[in-house]
């Protein structure tokens, strides 16, 4: 099998996920062995870091469920249906093969596993539900039906959508959540009962979540349940035993692919699987006990599963009719049985739990009618939709879109107008949505109820062959209710040829005293879907500059300009941006250069030099002037270089100091200059600056400079451990055989430098069991000398160029926070490798940006960000090279190092309230 990845048994057969199928196995003989081998289904795509199709999970409904991550899938089924797309997906699957179907997704990047509740509610691990951001990416959702969630990503286009992406539940720091368990056994408690247990894989820990209900959804209460200071003990799952204990799946250290650990693969350390049981539980499995209806109250879930499964198997409706369960949970499965039967006799008694005094079992009785499309159930389900428990709401008007019958419509839009939650609007919006009605919700967009005309504008939007036109959208632009403006401009940037007649309302909105940080997202995505038309070109080149708008709004108008995809940027701005170049403002100016670059505005070179000339300008603004100058004039006047080199002495900040290296790395020098570099900067500079100086001489090719480069080389080479000495190799090879020669003992060293390298962790490894001072690392971090937080956060505070460091302390053990340091190229976390773009005049390496059909963005390093149109690329692959320098540990002492690694192992901090159990 090709990476298997869950299996669940049912009815003598073994049912395994593992993509790009899902089989059926069974042993007809009895021998061990399978002899049935049965694919049910197949189109998956296989991803290289295992996020990929996972499961099955059997539901209580008796569907097989799997989840897949955003690497794409090509799938014809059984029974005809097909699917074609790249976003994640949560999938159900009949047992015999058929009714493949997907129920919730997203722009995620690997959902793992799920888990139910009694009424049916699904909870999931998932990873990337945003970029690493304030400590958060991971989390555990409630997905529910046609629900669309984060990360705001082009996939999510695949779907019909109801308004925003669905909310997390639960957040997670970078932990790659697995395994996922609710709790159903006695053996540690009642207060473990229906408890969430979730596998942490970096982290070394499985986590406890006491779980309480929040309007139509849930909210957990999170601490540790087991934890290992072992940082090769990795949990991938968590499971239940028939006896109520947990078994603890631990993979070992051989997986190294897609997660921020060592890149140190450890074959050696094997998987183990650990059993938690608490003290002076029995340790005897429960044995199986003849089936029957009053099997259905058995307090040990596993019984009562298998009770019910034999009542399935028989189809023994009579014996789920006559049975009046004591317990909730042998109410539910008594429903959820019937459901599988599926008879009409059956579906009868589905209908009559309606009226249970239980929500959860109303509930579960909605979820069935709606799977069966039981018509019969709609009279009831409307008169529940008006008023009911929310989460019995939530699911009784979800059922009402599945069942699909339209005199549902006038229920739904009255239940519209209360949505109590966004689970239940969600819901409400997505039944319209199926039902296709459109006359009724386009005679609602005037209704007094904002709820309701809201609710009908994403409707309409939605719907295949919608008449919805700008005329209807435009008067919500100037609604006084702030949520109907943002569903407006959420509409309206779906609608890129509906500019002309909405410029004016977009203008408006930049301009009104209103104006927020809220709004201003929406209003960005309608002006960038609309920075093509002619009239949205000239609105923003007039706003541009204008000395009427202040310094935030100026920045949203950069920020909005930069995620034009237009090809060509338009010429009307230019204008604007000219007058932003003098903005008494250094911020804006900088943000203003930085699109520049960033977008290759042509035109604007005699203000750039006139700023980068300037010594009244701070240096940000005059690196970033020269920045924006280097892609059009490759070579730098004396005095630009002498300004330049005067920012690489280790007085300088950091970010200034590492900002004027690239220019200089990218720039291309006289000889004059060259020798300069080599003779005085080169030794006298930090190890961080130093592979940005190598690069100067790509273009030299004199002996004199070449003997001039080896000679300093020599004498910095502790710095080069970052380039390699292929690297070297390759910019020496562009000078005479002299100097190729005085190089050989050099390049002989370096090709055995990684030892040396791996040397100096080990003399550094004292400060991993010192004792440092937090507030003291904590002003390294921030501070100048290291300039760590201009490509890192904590918290929220730090740049973006690399990693989201705020719970890093509970994620990387301090060796590896030590080696990160030390060596950063050994290892890239996923979403922070370096590409290596090439194209006919200049070679780029950065982290990728927001790239485009059309265009390749990368960010390059604090605040510098380039635009590559594809046409211009020769060549790009993954760049060995971190963006991070090496030398970190030269510039700082030990004492600093020791200081500055106990702040980071002091990030442990996760969102939700779990804190490190010692």
């Amino acid at each position: 099998l090709t990476l298997p990845a869950g299996a669940v048994f049912l009815k003598n057969s073994l049912y395994v996920a593992a993509p790009p199928q899902v089989y059926r196995f069974e042993d007809t003989n009895n021998d061990g062995v399978a002899d049935v081998r049965e694919v049910l289904v197949e189109g998956w795509n296989l991803s290289a870091n295992a996020a990929s199709l996972h499961g099955p999970i059997l539901g209580p409904d008796g569907w097989l469920y799997l989840t897949d991550g955003r690497h794409g899938f090509n799938i014809t089924t059984r029974d005809g249906r097909t699917y074609s797309g790249k976003a994640s997906r949560v999938w159900r699957l009949r047992p015999d093969g058929t009714g493949l179907e997907w129920y919730a997704g997203g722009g995620f990047d690997n959902p793992v596993e799920v888990a139910f509740t009694e009424g049916g509610d699904m909870f999931g691990t998932m990873t990337y539900f945003q970029d690493p951001r304030d400590g958060q990416r991971d989390a555990i959702l409630h997905f529910v039906e046609g629900g669309v969630y984060p990360k705001p990503y082009p996939v999510t286009d695949e779907f019909k959508q109801t308004g925003d992406l669905m909310p997390v539940m639960t957040k997670f720091a970078r932990v790659a959540p697995s395994g996922l368990l609710r709790y159903r056994g006695t053996s540690f408690g009642p207060e473990f009962d229906g408890n969430l247990f979730t596998a942490h894989f970096n982290s070394h820990r499985v986590l406890r979540h006491k779980v309480s209900r929040e309007g139509a959804s849930y909210r957990t209460e999170d601490s540790d349940f087991f934890f290992s200071s072992d940082p090769d003990l990795h949990p991938t799952d968590v499971m239940e035993d028939r006896d109520g204990s947990l078994i603890v799946v631990d993979t070992g250290a051989w997986f190294i692919h897609g997660c921020p650990l060592s890149r140190v693969s450890k074959p050696d350390i094997q998987g183990i699987l650990y059993r938690v049981r608490k003290k002076g539980a029995p340790s005897r499995m429960p044995a199986r006990q003849a089936a029957g209806a009053s099997r259905l109250d058995d307090p040990n879930p596993y019984t009562a599963d298998d009770a019910a499964n034999e009542l399935v198997w028989k189809k023994d409706v009579a014996a789920l009719r006559a049975f009046e369960p004591k317990s909730l949970r042998g109410a539910s499965r008594r429903v959820f049985a019937l459901y599988r039967i599926g008879t009409t006799e059956a579906l009868a008694s589905v209908r009559e739990s309606l009226n249970d005094d239980r929500w959860q079992v109303r509930q579960a009785a909605a979820r069935c009618l709606g799977m069966a499309k039981d018509a019969q159930a709609v009279p009831r389900l409307v008169e529940m939709a008006a008023k009911e428990d929310p989460s019995v709401r939530r699911q009784v008007i979800a059922a009402l879109g599945q069942i699909g019958d339209v005199k549902a419509v006038p229920a739904l839009l009255g239940a519209a107008a209360n949505p109590e939650d966004r689970y239940v609007e969600h819901s409400t919006i997505y039944s319209l949505i199926q039902l296709g009605q459109s006359r009724p919700l386009l005679s609602r967009l005037r209704d007094p109820s904002p709820n309701i005309r809201k609710a009908a504008l994403i409707a309409l939007d939605q719907l295949d062959s919608s008449p919805l036109n700008e005329s209807h959208v435009l008067p919500f632009l100037n609604a006084e209710e702030q949520e109907l403006r943002r569903t407006a401009l959420w509409v309206v940037s779906r609608h890129p040829t509906w500019g002309p007649k909405l410029t004016q309302a977009l203008d408006a909105r930049l301009r009104s005293p209103q104006f927020n940080e809220r709004e201003a997202e929406m209003i960005s995505q309608a002006m960038a879907a609309f920075c093509a038309d002619t009239s949205l070109k000239k609105t923003v080149g007039a706003a541009l500059g204008d000395a009427s708008l202040d310094s935030k709004r100026q920045l949203f108008l950069l920020e909005t300009a930069e995620r034009c995809s237009a090809r060509e940027f338009p010429t009307e701005w230019a204008g604007g941006l000219d007058k932003l170049l003098v903005h008494n403002d250094a911020a804006v100016r900088v943000r203003t250069i930085q699109l520049i670059r960033a977008r290759a505005v042509a035109g604007l070179e005699a203000p750039l030099r006139k700023l980068a000339e300037s010594s009244v300008q701070p240096d940000d603004v005059r690196i970033a002037a020269l920045s924006a100058l280097g892609g059009r004039t490759p070579r730098l006047s004396n005095s630009e270089f002498a300004y330049l080199a005067s920012r690489l002495s280790p007085q300088i900040e950091a970010p200034a100091k590492l900002a004027a290296g690239q220019v200089l790395g990218r720039a291309e020098l006289t000889s004059e200059q060259l020798k300069e570099v080599a003779g005085k900067y080169m030794k006298a500079a930090d190890p961080m600056v130093i592979p940005n100086l190598l690069e100067t001489f790509r273009y030299g090719n004199d002996e004199a400079t070449g003997l001039m480069l080896v000679k300093a080389l020599v004498e910095v080479e502790s710095g080069l451990g970052s380039v390699g000495a292929q690297r070297v190799e390759e910019i020496l090879k562009k000078f005479p055989g002299a100097a190729q020669q005085a190089a050989r003992p050099l390049l002989a060293r370096l090709e055995q430098g990684r030892a040396q390298r791996l040397e100096r962790i080990r003399k550094l490894e004292g400060v991993l069991t010192a004792s440092g001072d937090l507030a003291k690392g904590k002003l390294i971090f921030f501070g100048a000398k290291a300039g760590c937080s201009s490509c890192h956060t904590i918290g929220l505070e730090g740049g973006h160029v690399g990693p989201d460091l705020t719970s890093i302390g509970a994620i990387r053990s301090p060796h590896d926070l030590l080696e990160a340091i030390v060596l950063p190229s050994e290892s890239f976390v996923p979403g922070h490798e370096v590409y290596r773009v090439e194209t006919a005049t200049e070679v780029y390496s950065g982290v990728l940006g927001r790239s485009t059909p059309d265009a390749v963005r990368l960010i390059t390093g604090p605040g510098d960000e380039v635009r590559i149109p594809r046409s211009e690329i020769k060549s790009m692959g993954n760049a060995p090279v971190s963006l991070m320098p090496e030398g970190l540990d030269e510039v700082l002492n030990r004492d600093e190092m020791r200081d500055l690694i106990a702040y980071l192992r002091a990030q442990t901090a996760r969102p939700g309230g779990a804190t490190r159990a010692e």
